[in-house]
């Protein structure tokens, strides 16, 4: 296993475990009390990290391995997929990115104190939870484009 597998690997891995952070922040959040209100800090926080390492090492990734996966894409029997599916992964990458930020600062206002405060912790975990399982659908339609276009032919098949 080289170390571009590794890194590819390790993206859609750290990535739900962010997603499956900020959902445990939304049950938390759900039945939130003093004695809870420490675990809804430290995933927040551990949304965050998550999050912001999959935006490294993407942006690793694509800098010095990335092959030729928009085109392959293309050739594939989805192409639909590349050109608006992993458009729009991309760009909508950075809504999730961007909340994740924001939620432990806003978990570190004291859900259990404020009402706002726990109901803006709820909202903004349950939009990091939605886009981040809609941006891992969508990475699932790109890959399987790129798999098809690689896939060998058979020989008598129908095209």
């Amino acid at each position: 296993m080289e170390t571009s597998d590794i890194v590819l690997l390790a993206q859609p891995t750290i990535w739900m475990l962010g997603v499956l952070a900020a959902f445990w922040v939304y049950v938390e959040a759900l039945n939130a009390s003093l004695a809870n209100e420490w675990r809804v800090r430290l995933l927040s926080e551990i949304t965050a990290l998550c999050i912001i390492a999959v935006a490294l090492l993407s942006g690793y990734w694509v800098g010095l391995f990335h092959p030729p996966g928009p085109v392959l894409v293309l050739k594939g029997q989805w192409p639909w997929a590349g050109k608006i599916v992993a458009t729009a992964k991309e760009h909508l990458f950075f809504i999730p990115l961007l909340l994740a930020l924001y939620l432990p600062i806003i978990a570190s206002k004291g859900i259990t104190r404020t009402p706002g405060a726990r109901a803006v912790v709820m909202i903004t975990a349950g939009f990091i939870v939605l886009g981040g399982l809609a941006i891992q659908g969508a990475n699932s339609l790109a890959n399987f484009s790129a798999k098809t276009a690689t896939a060998p032919v058979e020989i008598g098949a129908q095209p």
